[in-house]
């Protein structure tokens, strides 16, 4: 470029620094705000992925305490006052249960009022020692409680250990000693499955106490009962012993930064960290960073020279674009001329939009008369159109008003909220605000003399003289609202007796799991089916056996409340709902139960059939049919739609087995005895 050209005070010239300049201060801040914006986006999706996987981490190791505890308890349950006195009768007992072993890798042991081992597992260790003043076994003599013990050392075997105490219950309920659970910490026990991998590359796990703030389990068993870190040394880990389940940066022992999550494990007291070096948890970010600023570099430089040379080589033919805008009017004076600056360049710009205002006037007066075309091609529509302006109609067309019942004059100066029912104003709101053009939204409209219609309305803005005016299109769709409602009813619910079929039966059930989840009540699912159906069909036919189903269905629907769901699950058989039981399963199976039995008494009443035609009553068909009951109940835990109807529907077949009309719980997978009614 020859240099001694340049004239700063050109056109050229300043438009080519001057967009250089912008070109480049929008790329940079374009470039460091999505590089802020993406390192805070991900930090935030690594967080919750962390919080996540601790959270995972953290159930596996309450279901494991929650087994092993309940493994006690059984066994516990087993025993008998007689055996307590017997030394050598429990140690067989033990013996002959050897998941025990299993479940503790330092064995179990029975304990004695006075706190001393009287029998254990072989290999224990521990006969005759006395444990009293251990947390578990005082729990569980003094209290009557079965408890998860906090890790200390074994100060008799000198081993770090935690343990689990169930407590021995006599004929009268008394206490009369402790079954206890051993696990050695630094051995290989149960832990080791959920701490014992690493996380990533370099991440660990800690399982540390609430209450002591020891390592109970930790990935490598190195810091297994050390102290986390003192109170008030590390912010993080003190709001993890105060009992917050969150992510953060920290500094750990080691003195490296690393990103932790911690999650309580609710029946033991403890909580679970995983815990991840900052180096390897920002190592994408950080290259990405890199990536993203190298990246601009070299597109800064890019775009400054072609930048400069597209500059140089296209405003070369500036005048004659200038030259061919002043041919576009052949009258030599405008209307409403602009005032010519001495620029040359813009000066001749300028000429040319005076010249280009004549040939716009003339276009605006054959606008105007295609405007009044326009007009009345609108008001020959089906659909209703107003103008809005400042909260206010300022013009619609004859389709609005033969929609609405106003008139025009009326509806000049209305506001189109006042057209709408109460309750669809505020989605309404939310849809102007939106300022989608051309999306539909669909509301209740309210003519003048009060009734109401379905609308479906969209929206467009068009600039008029400066402003911007808000255009809506109203059509009437009722009758594809109505056309709509009848399908949804029939897709969703059984032809014969109106009651929810199969497919709502599932969302029904769908949403009663996840309320039982959330609310910690149970719920329950009772399949019936009718015992004597089929001989009614066979000797009446299908007519009579029709009656009979939609009698049913009536008496179902007036057993249970409304909050609970009747279904047709097909042919003559039939699902029940029943929601927000007790939090107790005892006190719901009962609930269940008592459901069960009014169902089976109001469907075992006779049955008066009344069979005409042609509006007349030609017989009455008199008939019993029972029902057999199969129930199955659900709660917080982690099974399908179909094993709850699975279950129901064995627990059914079962009650038919026994005799029919019967009610039957589903046998739980324990193998625990079956509930009969």
């Amino acid at each position: 470029m020859d240099f001694s050209l340049i004239r700063w005070r050109s056109l050229k010239t300043r438009v080519t620094l001057f967009t250089l300049a912008i070109f480049l201060a929008g790329t940079w801040a374009l470039v460091i705000y999505v590089s802020g914006a993406l390192r805070n986006d991900m930090e935030r999706l690594l967080a919750r992925q962390q919080f996540s996987f601790a959270s995972f981490m953290a159930a596996d190791a309450d279901r494991e305490l929650n087994e092993r505890l309940l493994s006690l308890g059984r066994t516990a349950g087993l025993l008998s006052p007689k055996e307590i006195h017997d030394p050598a009768a429990l140690a067989s007992f033990l013996e002959e249960r050897p998941v025990l072993v299993v479940q503790f890798n330092a064995g179990v042991s029975v304990v004695g009022t006075d706190g001393k081992i009287i029998a254990g597992t072989p290999g224990s260790g521990r006969l005759g020692l006395s444990y009293a003043g251990l947390d578990t076994v005082d729990a569980a003599l003094k209290g009557g409680r079965s408890t998860i013990g906090q890790p200390v050392r074994d100060q008799t075997l000198d081993t770090p250990m935690f343990s689990m105490a169930v407590p021995i219950r006599g004929e009268t309920s008394e206490v009369i000693g402790a079954l206890v659970g051993f696990t050695d910490l630094s051995r290989e026990s149960f832990l080791d499955q959920i701490t014992g991998r690493y996380y990533g590359r370099t991440g660990y796990f800690l399982l540390v106490s609430e209450a002591s703030r020891m390592v109970v389990s930790t990935t490598g068993r190195e810091r297994v009962l050390t102290p986390l870190s003192p109170p008030g040394s590390n912010a993080l880990f003190d709001r993890f012993a105060e009992g917050f389940d969150e992510t953060g940066i920290a500094i750990d022992v080691t003195g490296a930064e690393i990103m932790a999550s911690a999650r309580r494990v609710p029946s033991a007291r403890w909580f679970i960290v995983a815990a991840l070096p900052a180096d390897e948890a920002f190592e994408a970010i950080r290259d990405m960073r890199h990536l993203m600023f190298g990246s601009a570099l070299v597109l800064t430089i890019l775009a400054a020279a072609l930048t400069s040379w597209m500059l140089r080589r296209e405003l070369e033919p500036m005048l004659t674009a200038i030259r061919t805008l002043t041919t576009l009017s052949t009258r030599d004076e405008p209307p409403l001329p602009l005032p010519v600056p001495r620029s040359y360049e813009i000066g001749r710009l300028i000429e040319g939009f005076n010249r280009l205002l004549e040939t716009l006037a003339q276009r605006e007066r054959a606008l105007r008369e295609s405007e009044a075309r326009f007009r009345a091609l609108d008001d020959a529509s089906f659909g209703g159109i107003a103008i809005h302006d400042r909260g206010r109609i300022v013009d619609c067309n004859r389709g609005l008003s033969t929609l609405t019942g106003y008139p025009i004059e009326e509806l000049i100066g209305m506001d189109v909220f006042d057209l709408l029912t109460p309750e669809s104003r505020e989605s309404f709101a939310d849809y102007v605000e939106s300022r989608i053009d051309h999306r539909r939204h669909d509301a209740l409209g309210v003519r003048k003399d009060g009734t109401r219609f379905h609308l479906s309305l969209s929206s467009k803005d068009i600039p008029y003289r400066g402003q911007v005016l808000r255009v809506f299109e109203f059509r009437d769709i009722t009758e594809r609202k109505q056309m709509e409602e009848l399908v949804r009813q029939q897709a969703l619910h059984d032809s014969l007796t109106q009651l929810p079929n199969r497919r709502l039966l599932a969302d029904r059930l769908g949403q009663a799991m996840a309320a039982s989840k959330r609310s910690g009540t149970y719920g329950a699912l009772l399949f019936l089916d009718l015992d004597n159906f089929k001989p009614l069909n066979d000797m009446h036919g299908h007519e009579v056996g029709d009656l009979l189903l939609v009698e049913a269905a009536s008496r179902l629907r007036s057993c249970v409340r409304e909050s609970d769901t009747v279904a047709r699950f097909g042919g003559d058989e039939f699902v029940v709902v029943l929601t927000s039981l007790a939090a107790n399963e005892a006190a719901s199976v009962l609930q269940a139960e008592a459901v069960a039995e009014k169902i089976r008494a109001v469907l075992g009443e006779p049955y008066r059939l009344k069979v005409g035609r042609n509006g007349k009553v030609d017989v009455i068909v008199k008939h019993r049919c029972t029902a057999s009951i199969g129930i199955a109940l659900f709660h917080d835990l982690d099974v399908t739609q179909d094993e709850v109807l699975k279950r129901a529907d064995t627990a059914m077949y079962e009650a038919k087995d026994a005799g029919a009309n019967e009610i039957r719980f589903h046998r739980p997978p324990d193998g625990g005895a079956q509930v009969q009614a």
